[in-house]
């Protein structure tokens, strides 16, 4: 068995293998860190067809028994601003970058 398997980006003259990457069964799931909308798409689809249980960090819009998991960013807002005022802090600002 695979503990964890490390990816990254093959060469473009490397043949597309993304799914045999995780249907040779030497793991009995895989866990994805992923942010990007639409990567690993294929890897999703045939993980989700051989039945291999697969968890995917940060993103929702995977097919359909895919699990997916994301961080409760209201929550960690609040304990961020309750630490602040802890602190003494009292003059708080909050900025946010929207990427287009």
């Amino acid at each position: 068995y695979d503990l964890l398997t490390i990816l990254r980006s093959q060469p473009d003259w490397f043949p597309d293998r993304e799914e045999l990457r995780f249907l040779d069964r030497r793991s009995d799931g895989v866990i994805f860190l992923s942010s990007m909308a639409g990567e690993w798409q294929s890897s999703f689809e045939a993980l989700r067809s051989e039945k291999i249980p697969a968890v995917v960090c940060y993103r929702r819009d995977l097919p359909e028994g895919i699990a997916w998991i994301d961080a409760d960013n209201a929550q960690i807002m609040r304990l961020a601003i309750e630490y602040l005022k802890d602190k003494g802090h009292r003059k708080i600002a909050h900025l946010s970058l929207i990427h287009i």
